[in-house]
């Protein structure tokens, strides 16, 4: 059997974004239950030295690791290192294959086209892939029949496809990576993959899924991840007997409402029977701010609005109103629909602007342009002889009446003028 790896608390370093530490502690209990084999990379260190440029590479068995030059003996103890690089290419900027050496990818940073991807490890146990920011390639990282291999905190977003794909793996870790804006998914299992562990993984705004698990992959454990923000959805499972809880923790969602339990969309059935709400250092979200229409046209009979701007917030805080640039409310505000009567309103177009805080200092902002809609004029056939524009007064109801008869008679007279000369021809 495959060993399992899963880091200590103490090995764990920080988010890419925010802080990993208050989760981990958090989640104490899913750290201890799932052991701890790696205590043997706490002596591998976690520094960053100086970034060296490097070019795009290719290792295709184990003795190219010593052949290319990159220091360790290949042990766990001693994994051989690729570390500290850049590489922006248009090919693949890390494709491993057939190894069964312990390695490391550490502190590395990957882009360049997006005709490529970033990492591709096929058919390799024992490796490591820690602390790289992976970013603008086809897809983040590519694994492919490969075993016992951990990817941890790790940066990997705006690629063309995916961030993570994982196909025939057995034995993966993934936690505590930054898995945002993906043109596809965020983490994909495409098929063929058991004991796969994603845990503590921040995974927003990917423009389909946040995590996509195909059919033909069984035995996931889905716990501790922060889904937020995913254009679609943020889950799909379509496995056999993955688990989206451990105990009595599961997830955090970002629309969180209070649900004992979160059903996840697939053919799987599958159920988060713990959902949480997503921790306030995570929330990075602006509200959002729903809003039908940028104008408002109201009756001058009666020159006032009641406005009411609907506001999605899991952590609301306060609100500001200006009208025309001058403060009209600073408010705290509960996440309810937020309800604005405007007074005095006239033909003028009038400025009103919301602005929405969250307790994180996310903000959201509204503009909408109130006014009178005046009765309209009648046409210059029909309008009465008391509104004509020989006499110069007009009802103070109607201010634009003057405009629309002034226009109608040059036209009137412009029509004339050309009869006249049809005529003499």
């Amino acid at each position: 059997m495959h060993s399992k790896f899963v880091i200590g608390i103490a090995f764990i370093p920080l988010f890419v974004l925010v802080p990993l530490g208050p989760l981990v502690q958090q989640d104490a209990v899913l750290q201890n239950s799932l052991g701890n084999e790696l205590s043997t990379m706490n002596n591998l260190g976690n520094k960053i030295s100086v970034i060296h440029q490097h070019a795009p590479i290719v290792i295709t068995s184990d003795s190219n690791f010593s052949a290319l030059g990159f220091p360790g003996s290949g042990t766990a103890e001693d994994p051989y290192r690729i570390e500290n690089f850049t590489i922006s290419a248009n090919d693949t900027c890390i494709e491993i294959s057939s190894t069964t050496s312990y390695f490391i990818i550490r502190n590395c940073i990957i882009m360049g086209s997006n005709k490529s991807d970033g990492i591709a490890l096929s058919n390799v146990t024992h490796a490591f892939v820690i602390n790289n920011t992976i970013s603008s390639k086809r897809s983040g990282m590519v694994l492919e029949s490969t075993t016992d291999c951990l990817l941890m905190n790790n940066s990997i977003n705006a690629n063309l496809v995916d961030g993570v794909i994982m196909n025939k793996c057995d034995g993966i870790n993934i936690t505590g990576n930054v898995i945002s804006q993906n043109k596809n998914y965020g983490i994909y299992v495409m098929g063929g993959s058991s004991n796969l562990n994603l845990t503590w993984n921040f995974v927003y705004s990917n423009s389909l899924f946040g995590a996509m698990i195909d059919y033909g992959n069984a035995g996931l454990l889905v716990v501790s991840n922060i889904f937020a923000n995913n254009s679609a959805l943020d889950a799909w499972d379509n496995g056999d007997n993955n688990q989206w809880n451990l105990s009595a923790i599961g997830n955090f969602w970002a629309d969180y409402k209070g649900e004992t339990t979160r059903n996840i969309a697939g053919d799987a059935h599958s159920v988060d029977y713990h959902p949480r709400l997503i921790p306030l250092a995570y929330d990075i979200f602006p509200p959002e701010l729903r809003q039908k229409t940028d104008w408002l046209g109201v009756n001058r009979d009666s020159p006032s609005a009641k406005i009411i701007w609907s506001v999605q917030e899991a952590y609301p805080d306060r609100y500001i109103l200006l009208r025309n640039g001058e403060l009209m409310a600073n408010e705290s505000w509960d996440g309810s629909p937020i309800v604005i009567h405007i007074e005095n309103l006239t033909t003028t177009p009038t400025n009103i602007t919301l602005v929405a805080f969250d307790q994180a200092g996310n903000h959201a902002r509204g503009t909408l342009m109130a006014f009178v809609i005046d009765q309209v004029a009648p046409s210059a056939t029909t309008t009465p002889t008391t509104t004509t524009s020989t006499t110069g007064e007009y009802p103070a109801s109607t201010p634009q009446e003057p405009v629309v008869i002034i226009v109608s008679g040059a036209l009137i007279a412009i029509i004339v003028v050309a009869e006249l000369r049809a005529r003499r021809k």
